[in-house]
């Protein structure tokens, strides 16, 4: 059975792929913030992952610093120098942006099919700026960010905003990267195999991640996860009911299979857990109790350093965007010495627990006490390049998929055809080492790559 679950995530792309035309006019993509590590894995992926299947893009960069936008390039050829085909670094173009400047960010939107959003971090951040420089211009086009904070991406999905894009026939995915992203479709995919095989109406959901070191992604997830310590971590208890924990606590041992082993993650807030809450309210199947979100890193100091950092540190300085930017830079040829020993891998686990019969409370510290249980496990070689292949990801099926109608969506609300190919594009691309969905018994675990 669950070999097939790879044939059937594969047959649902060629089906999309098959239904697309493409003119052979390249369509023009912006991707502000390409010239930061996630965003120029994003722009590099754009790119290679548009050439491998046909679609023309004419890539652009928006950012503060041409001198940033030419690192970013000759860092792309360097990861490139060993690929098949030479990509087309020196095509891709700059336009200098201020997000603050409504006349800068007005001008640099113009003419573009496609707007990918990676300026991060958006922590502390409660004004979607581009999303609404989108909306107010009011030209057809397709949005897709990465944003990492709950209380941005609820703002974002506001009734208002959704009717704005409707009417100007916008297409706009929140939270379309690795996670928060990938990991919403294998939630769904997770709870749709435990409603299918026990039949139940109530499950508990846990996100676990684990990165070595930063994942290769850049002082920006130092400074995002130094601001998260000071970010309750949104939770729903026992009973459904959403609760605020104190982030970096409740420790638990998850095994990430193979490639990772057992690693200690602690509470931090994800945005994963309010948008599959959203997404699944109105869904009758679907009743989705306690729900937690955790991560940890390696080496282990690390971990240490942040439990240190949020005990020492007062809460106004660790909420200070600018300190924690400026404190991650200081940091990053220590980080970059540690990450060349440990590596960049990535890991997501999230488990689908049945509760049709039984209770728990987000104080568990095992792996899960039913028996009735989904796992859905994914390990990628490195996080900088997980992010840009699944922001791409999200962003091609947009781009040159007319079946998604306008409007804004987290990843959850995409219907499950959409899910399946924009998954199965992820999983193609390189550096995956295991895509795992399976029931809690051990002798029924089959790979879906398999």
């Amino acid at each position: 059975m669950f070999a097939l679950i790879g044939i059937m995530c594969l047959d649902s792309l060629v089906k999309y792929t098959n239904g697309l035309s493409f003119t052979g006019v390249p369509d023009s993509a912006l991707v502000i913030g390409g010239s930061g590590r996630v965003g120029g894995a994003t722009v590099r992926w754009l790119e290679r992952m548009g050439r491998e299947c046909g679609i023309p893009l004419k890539l652009a960069v928006g950012g503060r610093s041409i001198k940033n936008f030419q690192s970013m390039k000759d860092r792309w050829r360097f990861q490139s120098r060993f690929e098949a085909s030479e990509p087309a670094i020196d095509e891709v173009e700059f336009f200098e942006i201020d997000i603050n400047d409504p006349n800068s960010l007005r001008n640099a939107l113009q003419g573009h099919r496609l707007i990918v959003h990676t300026a991060g971090p958006f922590q502390q951040i409660r004004e979607p700026k581009i999303l609404d420089a989108i909306l107010a211009h009011g030209e057809k086009c397709a949005y897709v960010d990465v944003c990492d904070e709950t209380e941005l991406c609820r703002i974002a999905h506001s009734k208002d905003r959704e009717r704005l894009a409707i009417n100007n026939e916008i297409t706009a995915i929140i939270s379309a990267g690795i996670w928060p992203g990938i990991s919403a479709i294998m939630a769904r995919q997770a709870i749709d195999m435990l409603q299918a095989q026990y039949n139940t109406s109530k499950f508990d959901l846990d996100f676990d991640f684990f990165t070595s070191g930063t994942g290769g992604a850049g002082p920006t997830i130092v400074s995002a996860t130094f601001l998260l310590l000071c970010t309750p971590a949104l939770n729903f208890d026992q009973n459904g009911q959403q609760i605020e924990n104190e982030p970096w606590t409740l420790p638990k041992i998850v095994d990430f299979g193979p490639q990772v082993g057992k690693r200690c993650t602690r509470l931090l807030d994800c945005p994963e857990i309010a948008t599959l809450s959203y997404a699944l309210q109105n869904e009758q199947n679907y009743n989705m109790l306690a729900s937690a979100s955790r991560f940890a890193t390696a080496p282990n100091i690390w971990n240490q350093l942040f439990g240190t950092t949020k005990a020492l540190l007062p809460p106004s300085l660790l909420a200070n965007r600018d300190t924690m930017q400026r404190l991650a830079v200081f940091s990053d040829p220590i980080v970059r010495a540690v990450d060349s020993l440990v590596g960049s891998k990535n890991a997501m686990l999230i488990t689908a627990t049945d509760r049709s019969s039984s209770t728990r409370t987000t104080t568990r510290t095992s792996q899960n006490d039913s028996n009735k249980v989904v796992y859905a496990r994914h390990v990628h070689e490195d996080l900088e390049a997980a992010v840009g292949i699944a922001t791409a990801a999200f962003a091609l099926h947009l781009l040159h998929d007319d079946n998604v109608k306008p409007g804004i969506r987290f990843p959850a609300e995409l219907s499950s055809e959409h899910r399946d190919a924009i998954l199965t594009r992820v999983l193609n691309a390189p550096g995956t080492l295991s895509y795992d969905l399976f029931l809690n018994e051990a002798a029924e675990k089959k790979s879906s790559l398999s």
